[in-house]
Protein backbone atom coordinates (compact mmCIF):
# COMPACT_ATOMS: atom_id res chain seq x y z
CA UNK A 1 0.00 0.00 0.00
CA UNK A 2 1.80 3.74 -0.95
CA UNK A 3 2.06 6.06 1.92
CA UNK A 4 0.31 8.38 -0.22
CA UNK A 5 -2.96 6.18 1.12
CA UNK A 6 -2.45 6.40 4.64
CA UNK A 7 -2.47 9.32 6.56
CA UNK A 8 -0.30 10.43 9.63
CA UNK A 9 -3.35 8.57 12.43
CA UNK A 10 -1.81 5.11 10.05
CA UNK A 11 -5.75 5.26 8.80
CA UNK A 12 -6.83 4.24 5.46
CA UNK A 13 -8.11 7.94 3.29
CA UNK A 14 -11.33 6.68 1.72
CA UNK A 15 -12.17 7.80 -1.88
CA UNK A 16 -15.37 9.56 -2.52
CA UNK A 17 -17.31 8.89 -5.59
CA UNK A 18 -19.29 11.51 -7.13
CA UNK A 19 -22.13 10.19 -9.68
CA UNK A 20 -23.47 13.33 -10.92
CA UNK A 21 -27.34 12.62 -12.78
CA UNK A 22 -29.64 14.98 -14.97
CA UNK A 23 -32.85 14.24 -15.24
CA UNK A 24 -33.37 13.74 -19.04
CA UNK A 25 -30.17 11.44 -18.75
CA UNK A 26 -31.61 9.65 -16.11
CA UNK A 27 -35.31 9.40 -17.74
CA UNK A 28 -33.60 7.90 -21.41
CA UNK A 29 -31.66 5.17 -18.86
CA UNK A 30 -34.79 4.09 -17.45
CA UNK A 31 -36.69 3.86 -20.33
CA UNK A 32 -33.79 1.48 -22.30
CA UNK A 33 -33.99 -0.34 -19.19
CA UNK A 34 -37.60 -1.31 -19.48
CA UNK A 35 -37.28 -1.71 -22.92
CA UNK A 36 -34.63 -4.18 -22.71
CA UNK A 37 -36.56 -6.07 -19.84
CA UNK A 38 -39.70 -6.37 -22.05
CA UNK A 39 -38.14 -7.13 -25.35
CA UNK A 40 -39.07 -10.43 -26.76
CA UNK A 41 -36.58 -10.42 -29.60
CA UNK A 42 -32.49 -11.41 -28.77
CA UNK A 43 -30.99 -9.47 -31.07
CA UNK A 44 -33.01 -6.64 -30.65
CA UNK A 45 -32.36 -7.18 -26.46
CA UNK A 46 -28.54 -7.28 -27.14
CA UNK A 47 -28.95 -3.37 -29.12
CA UNK A 48 -30.93 -1.62 -26.24
CA UNK A 49 -28.33 -3.36 -23.61
CA UNK A 50 -25.92 -1.58 -25.36
CA UNK A 51 -27.20 1.62 -26.04
CA UNK A 52 -28.27 1.53 -22.31
CA UNK A 53 -24.27 0.87 -20.88
CA UNK A 54 -22.26 3.38 -23.68
CA UNK A 55 -25.27 6.05 -22.21
CA UNK A 56 -24.63 5.55 -18.67
CA UNK A 57 -20.79 5.98 -19.34
CA UNK A 58 -21.46 9.19 -20.83
CA UNK A 59 -20.25 11.98 -18.15
CA UNK A 60 -22.55 14.35 -18.42
CA UNK A 61 -26.39 15.59 -19.70
CA UNK A 62 -27.92 14.12 -22.97
CA UNK A 63 -30.00 16.86 -24.14
CA UNK A 64 -32.60 15.88 -26.91
CA UNK A 65 -31.85 13.52 -30.77
CA UNK A 66 -28.06 15.62 -31.78
CA UNK A 67 -26.81 14.67 -28.55
CA UNK A 68 -28.11 11.16 -28.22
CA UNK A 69 -27.26 10.39 -31.57
CA UNK A 70 -22.76 11.29 -30.69
CA UNK A 71 -23.64 8.77 -28.16
CA UNK A 72 -22.07 5.04 -29.22
CA UNK A 73 -24.81 2.50 -30.00
CA UNK A 74 -27.18 4.88 -30.12
CA UNK A 75 -28.29 5.13 -33.79
CA UNK A 76 -31.38 7.23 -35.54
CA UNK A 77 -33.91 4.70 -34.41
CA UNK A 78 -33.36 4.61 -30.93
CA UNK A 79 -32.63 8.27 -30.67
CA UNK A 80 -35.75 9.15 -32.14
CA UNK A 81 -37.91 7.29 -30.06
CA UNK A 82 -36.33 8.64 -26.74
CA UNK A 83 -36.54 12.36 -27.88
CA UNK A 84 -40.05 11.22 -28.98
CA UNK A 85 -40.80 9.86 -25.35
CA UNK A 86 -38.93 12.41 -23.45
CA UNK A 87 -41.04 15.07 -24.89
CA UNK A 88 -44.39 12.97 -24.78
CA UNK A 89 -43.66 12.33 -20.78
CA UNK A 90 -42.98 16.26 -20.42
CA UNK A 91 -45.88 17.31 -22.40
CA UNK A 92 -48.59 14.27 -20.81
CA UNK A 93 -47.13 13.25 -17.59
CA UNK A 94 -44.71 16.19 -16.21
CA UNK A 95 -46.65 18.74 -17.69
CA UNK A 96 -43.68 21.25 -17.80
CA UNK A 97 -40.94 21.80 -20.46
CA UNK A 98 -37.91 20.72 -18.02
CA UNK A 99 -38.74 18.37 -15.47
CA UNK A 100 -36.32 17.81 -12.34
CA UNK A 101 -34.76 14.77 -11.01
CA UNK A 102 -37.00 14.60 -8.65
CA UNK A 103 -40.05 14.21 -10.59
CA UNK A 104 -38.00 11.53 -12.96
CA UNK A 105 -37.43 9.53 -9.77
CA UNK A 106 -41.16 9.72 -8.75
CA UNK A 107 -41.84 7.30 -11.74
CA UNK A 108 -41.58 3.41 -11.17
CA UNK A 109 -40.24 0.74 -12.98
CA UNK A 110 -42.24 -0.28 -15.70
CA UNK A 111 -43.93 2.90 -15.82
CA UNK A 112 -41.17 4.46 -18.35
CA UNK A 113 -42.03 1.95 -20.94
CA UNK A 114 -45.58 3.28 -21.26
CA UNK A 115 -44.11 6.57 -23.10
CA UNK A 116 -42.27 4.51 -25.50
CA UNK A 117 -45.73 2.53 -26.13
CA UNK A 118 -47.90 5.47 -26.66
CA UNK A 119 -45.38 6.48 -29.49
CA UNK A 120 -46.95 3.70 -31.51
CA UNK A 121 -50.41 5.90 -32.27
CA UNK A 122 -47.95 8.28 -34.09
CA UNK A 123 -49.17 7.04 -37.29
CA UNK A 124 -47.68 7.56 -40.98
CA UNK A 125 -50.48 7.80 -43.48
CA UNK A 126 -49.80 5.75 -46.72
CA UNK A 127 -51.64 4.99 -49.83
CA UNK A 128 -53.21 1.62 -49.01
CA UNK A 129 -56.28 -0.51 -50.59
CA UNK A 130 -59.79 -0.47 -49.01
CA UNK A 131 -61.27 -3.57 -48.03
CA UNK A 132 -63.84 -4.22 -51.10
CA UNK A 133 -67.26 -4.33 -50.27
CA UNK A 134 -70.33 -5.85 -51.92
CA UNK A 135 -70.75 -2.51 -54.12
CA UNK A 136 -66.79 -2.40 -55.27
CA UNK A 137 -65.20 -5.86 -55.25
CA UNK A 138 -64.49 -5.45 -59.12
CA UNK A 139 -63.15 -1.57 -58.90
CA UNK A 140 -61.42 -1.78 -55.61
CA UNK A 141 -60.77 2.11 -54.28
CA UNK A 142 -57.62 3.68 -52.99
CA UNK A 143 -58.11 5.76 -49.71
CA UNK A 144 -55.18 6.73 -47.59
CA UNK A 145 -55.62 5.26 -44.25
CA UNK A 146 -53.31 4.57 -41.03
CA UNK A 147 -51.30 0.91 -41.48
CA UNK A 148 -49.78 0.40 -37.99
CA UNK A 149 -52.64 0.14 -35.37
CA UNK A 150 -52.27 -0.31 -31.31
CA UNK A 151 -54.54 -0.98 -28.85
CA UNK A 152 -54.93 2.59 -28.15
CA UNK A 153 -57.04 3.07 -30.90
CA UNK A 154 -58.97 -0.11 -31.36
CA UNK A 155 -62.34 1.62 -31.71
CA UNK A 156 -60.81 3.13 -34.95
CA UNK A 157 -59.84 -0.25 -36.19
CA UNK A 158 -63.26 -1.32 -35.80
CA UNK A 159 -64.71 1.83 -37.21
CA UNK A 160 -62.96 0.91 -40.27
CA UNK A 161 -64.28 -2.68 -40.21
CA UNK A 162 -67.53 -1.88 -39.78
CA UNK A 163 -67.33 0.32 -42.95
CA UNK A 164 -65.57 -2.21 -45.17
CA UNK A 165 -68.58 -5.04 -43.95
CA UNK A 166 -71.12 -2.39 -44.56
CA UNK A 167 -74.04 -3.93 -45.99
CA UNK A 168 -73.97 -7.61 -44.21
CA UNK A 169 -71.53 -10.25 -44.50
CA UNK A 170 -72.98 -11.38 -47.94
CA UNK A 171 -70.95 -9.84 -50.08
CA UNK A 172 -67.26 -11.03 -48.99
CA UNK A 173 -67.93 -15.01 -48.03
CA UNK A 174 -70.34 -15.61 -50.66
CA UNK A 175 -68.78 -13.97 -53.51
CA UNK A 176 -65.33 -15.47 -53.01
CA UNK A 177 -66.51 -18.78 -52.24
CA UNK A 178 -66.05 -20.14 -55.82
CA UNK A 179 -62.27 -18.97 -55.80
CA UNK A 180 -61.74 -20.89 -52.56
CA UNK A 181 -63.53 -24.22 -53.82
CA UNK A 182 -66.15 -23.69 -50.87
CA UNK A 183 -69.18 -24.86 -52.15
CA UNK A 184 -72.74 -22.96 -52.22
CA UNK A 185 -74.59 -25.87 -50.45
CA UNK A 186 -72.33 -25.68 -47.01
CA UNK A 187 -73.39 -21.73 -46.73
CA UNK A 188 -75.23 -21.13 -43.66
CA UNK A 189 -77.19 -18.05 -43.12
CA UNK A 190 -78.11 -16.33 -39.80
CA UNK A 191 -81.01 -13.94 -38.61
CA UNK A 192 -80.91 -11.77 -35.96
CA UNK A 193 -84.38 -11.93 -35.08
CA UNK A 194 -82.91 -15.05 -33.61
CA UNK A 195 -79.81 -13.80 -31.74
CA UNK A 196 -80.78 -15.37 -28.15
CA UNK A 197 -80.92 -18.95 -29.70
CA UNK A 198 -77.24 -18.30 -31.06
CA UNK A 199 -73.60 -18.32 -29.92
CA UNK A 200 -70.46 -16.32 -31.01
CA UNK A 201 -67.79 -17.89 -30.10
CA UNK A 202 -63.95 -17.14 -30.83
CA UNK A 203 -61.64 -20.15 -32.38
CA UNK A 204 -58.29 -20.06 -31.17
CA UNK A 205 -55.72 -22.29 -33.36
CA UNK A 206 -54.28 -25.17 -31.07
CA UNK A 207 -50.76 -23.70 -31.30
CA UNK A 208 -51.14 -20.46 -29.62
CA UNK A 209 -50.97 -20.33 -26.53
CA UNK A 210 -51.13 -17.44 -24.39
CA UNK A 211 -54.43 -15.99 -24.65
CA UNK A 212 -56.25 -15.18 -21.10
CA UNK A 213 -59.96 -14.49 -23.34
CA UNK A 214 -62.69 -16.65 -23.70
CA UNK A 215 -61.95 -19.09 -26.62
CA UNK A 216 -61.82 -22.49 -27.88
CA UNK A 217 -59.41 -24.27 -29.15
CA UNK A 218 -59.47 -26.80 -32.46
CA UNK A 219 -57.03 -26.75 -35.37
CA UNK A 220 -57.36 -24.38 -37.43
CA UNK A 221 -56.75 -24.36 -41.19
CA UNK A 222 -55.88 -21.02 -41.93
CA UNK A 223 -54.87 -18.30 -39.44
CA UNK A 224 -54.61 -18.37 -35.78
CA UNK A 225 -57.82 -17.06 -34.93
CA UNK A 226 -61.57 -16.39 -35.89
CA UNK A 227 -65.00 -16.35 -34.74
CA UNK A 228 -67.86 -18.12 -35.49
CA UNK A 229 -71.81 -18.21 -34.53
CA UNK A 230 -73.31 -21.90 -33.47
CA UNK A 231 -76.57 -21.42 -34.78
CA UNK A 232 -79.99 -23.05 -33.24
CA UNK A 233 -80.67 -24.56 -29.96
CA UNK A 234 -78.23 -27.19 -30.35
CA UNK A 235 -75.61 -24.97 -31.57
CA UNK A 236 -74.81 -28.04 -34.82
CA UNK A 237 -74.41 -25.51 -37.35
CA UNK A 238 -71.23 -23.27 -37.31
CA UNK A 239 -71.08 -19.83 -39.84
CA UNK A 240 -68.01 -19.01 -39.89
CA UNK A 241 -67.88 -14.41 -39.75
CA UNK A 242 -66.09 -12.15 -41.51
CA UNK A 243 -63.06 -11.87 -39.79
CA UNK A 244 -59.67 -14.23 -39.45
CA UNK A 245 -56.48 -12.89 -37.56
CA UNK A 246 -52.80 -14.23 -38.15
CA UNK A 247 -50.82 -13.04 -35.01
CA UNK A 248 -47.05 -12.49 -35.33
CA UNK A 249 -44.19 -11.79 -33.16
CA UNK A 250 -40.81 -10.07 -34.68
CA UNK A 251 -38.81 -13.45 -34.56
CA UNK A 252 -41.78 -15.22 -36.15
CA UNK A 253 -42.29 -12.76 -38.55
CA UNK A 254 -38.68 -12.61 -39.51
CA UNK A 255 -38.47 -16.95 -39.39
CA UNK A 256 -41.70 -17.29 -41.45
CA UNK A 257 -39.85 -14.61 -44.12
CA UNK A 258 -36.62 -16.71 -44.13
CA UNK A 259 -38.08 -20.24 -44.48
CA UNK A 260 -40.28 -18.23 -47.16
CA UNK A 261 -43.86 -19.66 -45.55
CA UNK A 262 -44.91 -15.95 -45.58
CA UNK A 263 -45.75 -15.57 -48.93
CA UNK A 264 -47.69 -18.76 -48.73
CA UNK A 265 -49.82 -17.85 -45.47
CA UNK A 266 -50.41 -14.78 -46.91
CA UNK A 267 -51.76 -16.31 -50.30
CA UNK A 268 -54.02 -19.01 -48.26
CA UNK A 269 -54.89 -16.26 -46.35
CA UNK A 270 -55.98 -14.68 -49.56
CA UNK A 271 -57.89 -17.37 -51.03
CA UNK A 272 -59.66 -18.64 -47.45
CA UNK A 273 -62.84 -16.80 -48.95
CA UNK A 274 -62.88 -14.16 -45.30
CA UNK A 275 -62.35 -10.65 -46.63
CA UNK A 276 -61.27 -9.08 -43.52
CA UNK A 277 -58.02 -10.43 -42.88
CA UNK A 278 -55.78 -8.68 -39.92
CA UNK A 279 -52.16 -9.32 -39.35
CA UNK A 280 -51.27 -8.52 -35.56
CA UNK A 281 -47.70 -7.39 -35.12
CA UNK A 282 -46.77 -8.42 -31.41
CA UNK A 283 -43.96 -6.53 -29.89
CA UNK A 284 -42.37 -3.36 -29.33
CA UNK A 285 -41.15 -1.97 -32.40
CA UNK A 286 -38.85 -3.38 -34.31
CA UNK A 287 -35.36 -1.74 -35.56
CA UNK A 288 -35.15 -4.48 -38.16
CA UNK A 289 -36.47 -1.99 -41.13
CA UNK A 290 -36.94 -5.48 -43.56
CA UNK A 291 -39.16 -6.22 -40.68
CA UNK A 292 -41.05 -3.05 -41.14
CA UNK A 293 -41.38 -3.00 -44.88
CA UNK A 294 -42.92 -6.72 -44.82
CA UNK A 295 -46.00 -5.04 -43.41
CA UNK A 296 -46.01 -2.20 -45.04
CA UNK A 297 -46.38 -4.45 -48.01
CA UNK A 298 -48.72 -6.57 -46.13
CA UNK A 299 -51.16 -3.65 -45.91
CA UNK A 300 -50.79 -2.34 -49.02
CA UNK A 301 -49.87 -5.33 -51.74
CA UNK A 302 -51.75 -8.09 -49.71
CA UNK A 303 -54.65 -5.62 -48.39
CA UNK A 304 -54.52 -6.81 -45.09
CA UNK A 305 -54.98 -4.56 -42.16
CA UNK A 306 -51.90 -4.33 -39.89
CA UNK A 307 -52.71 -4.01 -36.23
CA UNK A 308 -49.82 -3.41 -33.68
CA UNK A 309 -49.61 -4.28 -30.01
CA UNK A 310 -47.15 -4.54 -27.31
CA UNK A 311 -47.52 -7.84 -26.21
CA UNK A 312 -49.79 -10.97 -25.50
CA UNK A 313 -52.38 -9.21 -23.19
CA UNK A 314 -52.33 -6.63 -25.81
CA UNK A 315 -53.27 -8.93 -28.68
CA UNK A 316 -55.90 -10.59 -26.12
CA UNK A 317 -57.28 -7.12 -25.54
CA UNK A 318 -57.61 -6.87 -29.05
CA UNK A 319 -59.43 -10.17 -29.46
CA UNK A 320 -62.01 -8.94 -26.78
CA UNK A 321 -62.69 -5.48 -29.09
CA UNK A 322 -63.16 -7.20 -32.20
CA UNK A 323 -65.44 -9.64 -30.21
CA UNK A 324 -67.62 -7.28 -28.91
CA UNK A 325 -67.51 -4.81 -31.62
CA UNK A 326 -69.34 -8.63 -34.15
CA UNK A 327 -71.30 -8.92 -31.20
CA UNK A 328 -72.89 -5.59 -31.34
CA UNK A 329 -73.34 -6.58 -35.82
CA UNK A 330 -74.84 -9.78 -34.79
CA UNK A 331 -77.88 -8.23 -32.93
CA UNK A 332 -79.05 -6.10 -35.79
CA UNK A 333 -77.32 -7.48 -39.65
CA UNK A 334 -78.38 -10.62 -41.34
CA UNK A 335 -75.14 -12.82 -42.19
CA UNK A 336 -74.24 -15.92 -44.74
CA UNK A 337 -71.04 -17.44 -44.96
CA UNK A 338 -69.39 -21.15 -45.24
CA UNK A 339 -69.95 -23.51 -42.29
CA UNK A 340 -66.81 -23.79 -40.13
CA UNK A 341 -65.96 -27.38 -41.64
CA UNK A 342 -66.12 -26.53 -45.14
CA UNK A 343 -63.73 -23.38 -44.51
CA UNK A 344 -61.09 -25.92 -43.37
CA UNK A 345 -61.73 -28.47 -45.86
CA UNK A 346 -60.90 -25.81 -48.56
CA UNK A 347 -58.05 -24.20 -46.58
CA UNK A 348 -56.51 -27.28 -45.97
CA UNK A 349 -52.70 -26.99 -46.85
CA UNK A 350 -52.36 -29.76 -49.98
CA UNK A 351 -49.47 -32.45 -49.11
CA UNK A 352 -49.66 -34.47 -52.26
CA UNK A 353 -46.63 -33.84 -54.41
CA UNK A 354 -46.58 -35.45 -58.20
CA UNK A 355 -43.23 -36.63 -59.49
CA UNK A 356 -44.01 -33.90 -61.96
CA UNK A 357 -43.64 -31.39 -59.23
CA UNK A 358 -40.65 -32.95 -58.08
CA UNK A 359 -39.33 -32.25 -61.16
CA UNK A 360 -39.87 -28.79 -62.01
CA UNK A 361 -38.51 -28.37 -58.42
CA UNK A 362 -35.13 -30.77 -59.30
CA UNK A 363 -34.68 -28.12 -62.36
CA UNK A 364 -35.07 -25.00 -61.11
CA UNK A 365 -32.31 -25.82 -58.64
CA UNK A 366 -30.17 -25.04 -61.78
CA UNK A 367 -28.86 -21.51 -61.76
CA UNK A 368 -30.71 -19.23 -63.94
CA UNK A 369 -33.79 -21.61 -64.49
CA UNK A 370 -36.73 -20.04 -63.64
CA UNK A 371 -40.00 -21.84 -63.09
CA UNK A 372 -41.46 -20.53 -67.06
CA UNK A 373 -38.22 -22.30 -68.66
CA UNK A 374 -38.56 -25.42 -66.13
CA UNK A 375 -42.28 -25.68 -67.06
CA UNK A 376 -41.22 -25.88 -70.80
CA UNK A 377 -38.53 -27.88 -70.47
CA UNK A 378 -40.61 -30.44 -68.88
CA UNK A 379 -43.54 -30.09 -71.54
CA UNK A 380 -40.60 -31.96 -73.65
CA UNK A 381 -38.69 -33.88 -71.18
CA UNK A 382 -41.23 -35.01 -68.92
CA UNK A 383 -39.27 -36.74 -66.14
CA UNK A 384 -35.47 -36.68 -65.66
CA UNK A 385 -35.04 -40.26 -66.79
CA UNK A 386 -36.03 -39.02 -70.74
CA UNK A 387 -33.58 -35.81 -70.56
CA UNK A 388 -30.82 -38.12 -69.95
CA UNK A 389 -31.72 -40.25 -72.37
CA UNK A 390 -31.80 -37.22 -74.54
CA UNK A 391 -27.78 -36.34 -73.39
CA UNK A 392 -26.76 -40.27 -74.08
CA UNK A 393 -28.55 -40.99 -78.12
CA UNK A 394 -26.70 -37.65 -78.74
CA UNK A 395 -23.51 -38.85 -77.38
CA UNK A 396 -23.67 -42.44 -79.16
CA UNK A 397 -24.61 -40.57 -82.37
CA UNK A 398 -21.75 -40.71 -85.32
CA UNK A 399 -21.85 -36.80 -85.36
CA UNK A 400 -22.51 -35.86 -81.40
CA UNK A 401 -23.57 -31.95 -81.08
CA UNK A 402 -21.46 -30.36 -78.39
CA UNK A 403 -23.71 -31.15 -75.18
CA UNK A 404 -23.72 -27.60 -74.08
CA UNK A 405 -25.38 -26.40 -76.89
CA UNK A 406 -28.07 -29.26 -77.02
CA UNK A 407 -30.84 -27.34 -75.01
CA UNK A 408 -30.43 -24.30 -76.53
CA UNK A 409 -31.09 -25.78 -79.53
CA UNK A 410 -34.17 -27.38 -78.85
CA UNK A 411 -35.42 -23.75 -77.06
CA UNK A 412 -33.66 -21.27 -78.77
CA UNK A 413 -36.21 -18.69 -77.89
CA UNK A 414 -36.13 -19.71 -73.78
CA UNK A 415 -32.90 -21.32 -73.03
CA UNK A 416 -29.80 -18.81 -73.68
CA UNK A 417 -26.45 -20.70 -73.92
CA UNK A 418 -25.00 -20.06 -70.84
CA UNK A 419 -27.57 -21.88 -68.80
CA UNK A 420 -28.21 -25.05 -71.50
CA UNK A 421 -24.45 -25.19 -70.50
CA UNK A 422 -24.64 -25.27 -67.63
CA UNK A 423 -27.90 -27.87 -67.63
CA UNK A 424 -25.30 -30.20 -69.87
CA UNK A 425 -22.66 -30.16 -66.97
CA UNK A 426 -24.68 -32.49 -64.94
CA UNK A 427 -26.31 -34.37 -67.43
CA UNK A 428 -23.30 -35.23 -69.03
CA UNK A 429 -22.03 -36.54 -66.25
CA UNK A 430 -25.16 -38.67 -65.52
CA UNK A 431 -25.01 -40.21 -68.97
CA UNK A 432 -21.00 -41.39 -67.75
Amino acid sequence: MSASNITSSGKKKRRAKIRLEFAEKLFYEKVLQDWKESCADRNQSFIIKKALDNLKLFPINVNGYSELRKIKGIGENIATRLDAAWKNACVNHFECDLPTLVQVRTLKKGQFITFLEMLLSLRVDVMCLSFPSKDDDENVVLKTQPVFRTQSDSDVVMNELAASSSNSFHSSLVTTASSSNIAAPTSDDYDPANFDENRLVLIVDGREKKLNVKHEVRTLSVGDYLWVMKLGDSNEKELVLDYVIERKTWDDLKSSIRQTRYMEQKRRLKEAGIRNVILVAEGLQTLDRGLEQALVTTSVDSRFLVHRTMNAQGTAKFLQTVTGHLMQRLKKERMYGPSFSALQDASRKTKMLTVSDCWLRQLTVCPMMSAERAQQVSMLFPTMRSLVEFYRKNSKSAEPVDPATLLQREFPDTIPRSLSAQLSLFFSHAVL
